[in-house]
């Protein structure tokens, strides 16, 4: 396998969920709907979605392009 990933053939597993999906299952958990219910509804284990929910979410657009600016002192 390491020779393979070295070569650039080996990725691994796909991810089950996109980051949209992560995000949408995020924000109907905000809005109190069961994890379970959540889970289901997206086909996966709730122990899948728990992983999931346990990543950091993936940083905002606009606060990738700040975070390249020059910071200012005043």
């Amino acid at each position: 396998m390491r020779i393979a990933e070295a070569a650039g053939k080996y990725k691994g597993r796909s991810r089950k969920l996109t980051d949209e999906q992560i995000a949408e299952a995020r924000r109907l958990i905000s809005t109190g709907v069961p994890k379970a219910t959540v889970a289901r509804e997206l086909g996966i284990d709730r122990t899948t979605l728990y992983r999931m929910l346990a990543t950091p979410p993936p940083p905002l657009p606009h606060m990738q392009l700040l975070a390249t600016l020059p910071s200012c002192s005043v």
